[in-house]
């Protein structure tokens, strides 16, 4: 779990992550996340920090598929989290760049 003082970060950045749920959306997302990508408490905290949106990013429709496509194409899962942002087409054509290094 993330220290209280790293969840405010959280929660006063993008105003939109107020509506969500901790129990329900952010707690399991993190979960997941953490899970999924190996991250230790310390190194989620520290990148959610830095970046707050990545928590208000679907689970299901954008991290799981998009990790999914990264081991199946031999990349480390974590990549997802430098290209969260970018939408489904461009993500795919960075990931086939990724790929061809």
């Amino acid at each position: 779990a993330l220290p209280d003082k790293e969840l405010e970060k959280i929660v006063a950045a993008p105003p939109p992550l107020l509506g969500y749920s901790f129990d329900d959306n952010i707690k399991p997302k993190l979960d997941s996340l953490r899970s999924e990508l190996h991250l230790t408490d310390k190194e989620l905290s520290k990148i959610v920090v830095a970046f707050p949106p990545l928590v208000g990013y679907s689970l299901e429709r954008r991290y799981a598929p998009r990790i999914g496509a990264c081991k199946e194409a031999g990349i480390d899962p974590r990549w997802v989290l430098k290209t969260i942002s970018l939408n489904d087409a461009k993500f795919h054509t960075a990931l086939a760049r990724q790929s061809d290094k």
